[in-house]
């Protein structure tokens, strides 16, 4: 399969499945596997290695924090910090 044919249906099962994003493309994909998968709590040099990128700079570009990470790695950093004057900055 052509990578045209492919993006097509790809187009074709995200308009099916009615994804609002759009247009859904390989790369997306890609992207999206990365970010759930860092959000998950998947380390970075894990990641890296799982999706075959030779530098890690690659890893860290993809790879978007979520207010989740930054509260848990406030919290670790902090312990002693009442969790509500973290969550209400994030």
């Amino acid at each position: 399969m052509s990578y045209n044919v492919f993006n097509r249906t790809l187009a074709r099962w995200a308009k099916a499945a009615e994804i609002p994003i759009s247009p859904v493309t390989p790369h997306l994909l890609r992207h999206s596997c990365a970010t759930i998968r860092a959000e998950n709590g998947m380390e970075t040099l894990a990641l890296q290695r799982y999706m075959g990128w030779e530098d890690i700079k690659t890893a860290l570009h993809y790879v978007h924090l979520s207010g989740r990470h930054v509260l848990d790695a406030a919290r670790a950093a902090r312990p002693a910090l009442p969790v509500g004057h973290v969550e209400d900055r994030v």
